[in-house]
């Protein structure tokens, strides 16, 4: 059975609903990452304001990653796990399942947020990796990119977080970076492989 790491944005918050219920109209069997959204952004205003301990800025954003999930599963009508599974459809709930070290993260900086998370998911359990954002893909240089490689992203400001492509290049593996305000095309890109979004190649 093929596994899937779908990570869904906290910016579609409003496009929950409809991703999820394409998602399990297509009958997706996936675990979903969330993101921290509007969560981790209060996060990053303290940590701005009160300059907090990097470990404890850290474990704040996960604990933001924690309440997105909470909404995912919520709104989106989804089962919750503690720790990965693919057996269905299943929202990570992060923070227990990161506190006991079960993956080890490159860094504990706002450089390894959810998307870097969600690789280093995939790589262990042998899944494909999904960006569902709200944008249409990768853009370089104001071009969108159908097919880039990772190593062109280094130190390059773009919507996936600055250890992604790293982790991508050392493990050798993709990501899929899709719009989620096109359901249609996130079922497309897990279901049939034909990518309306950015295709990000490590390998």
């Amino acid at each position: 059975m093929e596994r899937h790491v779908i990570k869904i944005g906290g910016s579609l918050m409003t496009q929950v609903p409809p991703i999820i219920n394409a998602l399990r109209d297509a009958r997706v069997r996936a675990l979903i990452v969330p993101g921290g959204g509007i969560f981790a952004d209060v996060v990053r205003l303290i940590d701005s304001k009160f300059l907090l301990s990097p470990s404890i800025s850290h474990w704040m954003a996960v604990a933001a990653m924690e309440q997105y999930g909470y909404f995912l599963s919520d709104v989106g009508g989804l089962k919750t796990t503690k720790t990965p599974r693919f057996d269905g459809l299943f929202v990570l709930l992060p923070y227990e399942f990161l506190s006991r070290g079960d993956i080890e993260l490159p860094d504990q900086s706002w450089a390894t947020t959810s998307d870097t998370i969600s690789a280093i998911i995939a790589h262990k359990w042998n899944a494909r990796l999904y960006k569902v954002t709200d944008v249409d893909g990768v853009f370089v240089d104001g071009k969108l990119m159908r097919v880039v490689d990772a190593s062109t992203l280094l130190s390059r400001k773009t919507c996936i977080d600055d250890n992604l492509p790293h982790f991508l290049i050392h493990k050798k593996m993709d990501c899929i970076v899709v719009n989620g305000n096109f359901p249609e095309r996130v079922v497309k890109s897990i279901k049939s492989g034909e990518i309306e979004g950015t295709l990000i190649r490590g390998r």
